[in-house]
Formats: structure tokens, sequence, C-alpha cells
């Protein structure tokens, strides 16, 4: 989810997730 959340670090590791 980096472009929702560009300050989640999960979104580095899955950023196709959530």
């Amino acid at each position: 989810n980096a472009h929702n959340f560009p300050l989640d670090l999960a979104s580095i590791e899955s950023p196709t997730n959530g």
C-alpha cells in the first residue's frame, strides 16, 4: 500500500498487500 500508506513499512515488503 505504498500509494495509500507510504509510511507503512509493510507496504515495502508487500506493496500489493492491502
